[in-house]
């Protein structure tokens, strides 16, 4: 039944479980003080979840609006699209990258952005460019922008705690601490698994399945976004963007490798299987 429910009501039900789960461990271990103290840091927490979680995805990614001069069309085709799925039309950014990524955040549709490397936009084809465009246009229209970069935060904030204490265990032992190479972690790796549930709880492959289908809808031509699925795909093989764990769900196409640790963050359907789930046929 929860696993039918919207990206955005997922999320609302994990914020609301974290909020009960500290007030009930708040209650039973200082009582009534305890109690308050819990609904005082619940009500934080909330408010960092909903009013602040978009700010802390932007702040991490050094991005730079289009402004002037844009010779690949992309706040054209923005206007257009938003504008024909009924939605503001929102902030476009560039992040100074040569690998090939897109994504989106927003509070709601008023407050939203879609961020672009600047290696996509010199490098697609302009029906490719459109098809993502369109693609992320969709996850505002859907609120899955906001669902993603809530998750987001959860994980980084989840993962914070665990990576602290590993480098100050490590340190104390003398053991090198290198987490990219799956090497002190001790308590991240009990973390991890409850990252995975909650990852594929909120963001499940068919609600990507659905936002590829609806991308296609909006521009009329499925091709497109297989193409620039596939592309995006392989470019991701060869040259991926160094995104943080936390947020890798955020991205068009995962740019995390499916091996080591960071294959529990690693939950998008793989190129193959969006395109022959919007297709019908691979390779195209």
């Amino acid at each position: 039944m929860l696993l039918k429910l919207k990206n955005t009501t997922k999320v609302w039900f994990l914020i609301f479980s974290i909020s009960f789960f500290l007030i009930v461990a708040g209650h039973q271990s200082a009582g009534r003080d305890g109690l308050l103290w819990a609904f005082a840091i619940s009500v934080i927490v909330f408010n960092l979840l909903y009013f602040y979680s978009v700010e802390l995805v932007s702040q991490y990614f050094k991005a730079e609006p289009i402004e002037g001069q844009d010779p690949w069309r992309v706040l054209l085709m923005t206007q257009e699209l938003a504008r024909k799925s009924n939605i503001p039309f929102p902030d476009v950014k560039l992040i100074p990258s040569p690998a090939l990524q897109a994504f989106s955040v927003g509070r709601n549709e008023q407050h939203s952005q879609i961020y672009l490397t600047t290696g996509l936009v010199e490098t697609l084809e302009t029906d490719e460019l459109r098809a993502v465009i369109a693609h992320q246009v969709c996850a505002i229209q859907r609120n899955d922008s906001t669902a993603y970069a809530t998750l987001s935060t959860i994980i980084s904030a989840l993962l914070y705690v665990p990576h602290q204490f590993d480098r100050a265990l490590c340190w104390s032992l003398g053991i090198n601490f290198a987490p990219e190479k799956n090497k002190g972690r001790i308590l991240s790796k009990v973390v991890t698994p409850v990252i995975f549930l909650l990852s594929r709880f909120v963001q499940s492959k068919a609600s990507l399945h659905h936002l590829d289908e609806e991308a296609a809808e909006l521009i009329g031509n499925p091709l497109s976004v297989a193409k620039a699925i596939w592309r995006i795909g392989c470019y991701t093989e060869t040259l991926p963007y160094p995104a943080a764990p936390a947020v890798s769900s955020l991205f068009f196409v995962n740019p995390l490798a499916h091996k080591n640790w960071t294959r529990s963050f690693a939950n998008h359907p793989s190129p193959e299987q969006r395109i022959r789930h919007l297709l019908g046929y691979y390779p195209i």
